[in-house]
């Protein structure tokens, strides 16, 4: 499965480093305890998302800076681009894709300012950054 998203490369070696200790399954399987000691350290608690998953580390979680509670993720604050705790994958795509033809149909508009064309066109690179991360779907 690829990954995206900031927490991408953390968690493909945290995996790798799990399958080289564990070796190729199905060959051998590592009881759940094993498993769960040795992906420890990638969270405290996993989050599913919309735009994406959420490895939640409330020491580095974006999401975080603007509020009192700090014990769970803030999904309306979600910066998937820019999280470290983010890990967009292939599931994701569809919503990323649909976003990118909203954006599309918006910049269609003849009476957007320069300033909301030139938001539009950003928020445009940065969807199309993640889109591009993956291998045709």
């Amino acid at each position: 499965d690829t990954f995206g998203g900031p927490a991408a490369a953390r968690l493909t070696e945290a995996f790798e480093e799990t399958k080289n200790n564990v070796g190729e399954l199905p060959a051998r399987i590592a009881d759940r305890g094993r498993l769960r000691t040795m992906l420890g350290d990638l969270a405290r608690t996993f989050h599913v998302g919309i735009l994406a998953d959420c490895f939640f580390d409330p020491a580095s979680a974006l999401c975080l800076k603007a509020v009192s509670d700090k014990n769970k993720p803030q999904t309306a604050l979600c910066q998937p681009t820019k999280c470290p705790n983010a890990c967009i994958r292939a599931r994701h795509l569809p919503v990323w894709q649909r976003a990118e033809a909203d954006v599309k149909a918006m910049l269609k508009e003849k009476r957007l300012s320069a300033t909301q064309r030139s938001a539009l066109k950003a928020e445009r690179e940065r969807i199309r950054d993640v889109i591009s991360k993956f291998p045709e779907q």
